[in-house]
C-alpha cells in the first residue's frame, strides 16, 4: 500500500462503494453510459469471466431501463463491439 497524490486519484477509475459489487464492474458502468447509436468495443482482456460475455450485462441492463443494444463479437475472439440500438 502506498500514499497517493490528489492527480493520482484523479487519474484513477473509481467506483463509490455504496453500490452494489455486481453492478460496479467498469464494462457494465460503461455500457450503462453509452448514448443511443454510440459503439463500444470491449477487448476480451477486459472481460474474463469464465464462461460469460458482455450479454450478461446487457440483458440486466435491458431488464431495468428502455435501452437496447446490439452484441457482436469478433470473428478473431479478440472481443465484442455493442452498439446502443435505443
Amino acid at each position: 500500500m502506498k500514499l497517493i497524490s490528489p492527480e493520482e486519484k484523479d487519474k484513477m477509475l473509481l467506483i463509490p462503494t455504496s453500490r452494489k459489487r455486481g453492478k460496479a464492474h467498469p464494462v457494465r458502468l460503461r455500457l450503462e453510459n453509452l448514448e443511443p447509436s454510440q459503439i463500444l468495443h470491449i477487448p476480451r482482456e477486459d472481460f474474463k469471466w469464465k464462461n460469460r460475455t458482455p450479454l450478461y450485462f446487457i440483458s440486466q441492463i435491458e431488464k431495468e431501463s428502455d435501452k437496447k443494444f446490439e452484441l457482436l463479437e469478433q470473428a478473431d475472439e479478440k472481443g465484442w463491439v455493442v452498439e446502443r440500438v435505443k
